[in-house]
């Protein structure tokens, strides 16, 4: 059974166990995770490609050369994983060289036995859109290189561009086209004027996109702007630790700050006005008597009764009732 990412609606695409064309697949797994801790290195590059059978050959030995170099740099290879074209000889290439392949495929292309069988990972994705594969295929990527291809490669390209210009999900992943025969000339010409006529607003057009006439110039760039990615973030996670420690230092002051002035302010008046208060109730001051009422005024009934102790082998109760005097009648109760 293959086993693909869950659909939207909560279920499950199933395939049949007996089906001899899924006995050597490659693992399939959910994936899920994005790299919490960015090594210094490039490593995860993403590379767009054409799948048509019929792409010249000079783009095929582009992708040949392309894949040798991620190879030899113990580069992870993520591309559509189509078995044709650019991203075949890309995948073949790459395998040939020691680089770790992983592919992120729509299911209709698994089902037309289109896919690249030897990936060392393959996401299987759904819906009725490529929305889906386009974001696993970014998922912490740390480069995107495009060759040329057709309109899917286009898609994708302007998909990363606009992200970028908006400051959205891949805004500080470098994005370089590996501009074989003047392919995307057209295509940079277009983004200048767009800049001329005020409808970009980057100053500078690498910050969206690059493009380079060589596979080394452009896994170069890349790794430039990767390093620079790194460094800016590093810098930026050291400055928000040191505020973070500061802001921790300033809120354990102000806690000892307040325990010294409770104990120094508030906790002398305090204690004083609960052994005032004992005082008052223990040990009565004299100017009450020569208040209270006469003896006769008093009431005759005992205001409390006290329980001593209980003697519970005698069957005994000891109690003790206030005594009150009746002097018209003389009567101790």
């Amino acid at each position: 059974t293959v086993r693909v990412r869950p659909r939207r609606t909560g279920g499950t695409v199933r395939r049949h166990a007996d089906h001899h064309r899924y006995h050597h697949r490659p693992s399939i797994r959910f994936h899920d995770s994005v790299l919490s801790i960015r090594p210094r290195t490039l490593t995860r590059v993403v590379v767009y490609a054409s799948s048509s059978a019929s792409t010249p050959k000079k783009y095929l030995d582009a992708a040949v050369k392309l894949g040798n170099l991620l190879g030899e740099g113990g580069h992870t290879c993520v591309n559509g994983g189509g078995k044709f074209g650019g991203m075949g000889a890309l995948n073949v290439a790459c395998k040939g060289a020691g680089a770790t392949v992983v592919c992120v495929i729509h299911e209709r292309w698994v089902l037309d036995l289109s896919e690249f069988k030897e990936a060392d990972e393959l996401i299987v994705v759904t819906g009725d859109d490529l929305a889906e594969r386009k974001s696993k295929l970014l998922e912490g990527a740390d480069a995107i290189v495009a060759l040329p291809g057709g309109l899917g490669t286009f898609d994708e390209v302007c998909d990363v561009a606009c992200q970028k210009q908006l400051g959205m999900n891949c805004d500080k992943i470098p994005v370089c086209l590996l501009n074989i025969d003047g392919f995307f000339d057209g295509f940079m010409a277009q983004l200048k004027r767009a800049k001329k006529d005020g409808l970009l607003h980057q100053k500078d057009l690498d910050d969206i996109i690059h493009a380079e006439g060589s596979e080394a110039a452009c896994l170069t760039w890349c790794h430039t702007k990767h390093e620079a990615r790194v460094k800016e973030e590093r810098e930026t996670a050291a400055t928000e630790r040191e505020a973070a420690a500061t802001l921790e230092a300033e809120a354990v002051g102000k806690i000892t700050l307040m325990g010294t002035l409770k104990r120094s302010l508030l906790l002398p008046p305090i204690c004083a006005l609960y052994t005032w208060m004992f005082m008052q109730v223990r040990y009565p001051p004299l100017h009450r008597a020569a208040t209270e009422p006469p003896p006769s005024h008093r009431p005759r009934t005992p205001r409390s009764i006290t329980f001593l102790r209980m003697n519970t082998d005698a069957d005994h109760l000891y109690i003790h009732v206030p005594e009150w005097r009746d002097p018209e009648h003389d009567l101790i109760g």
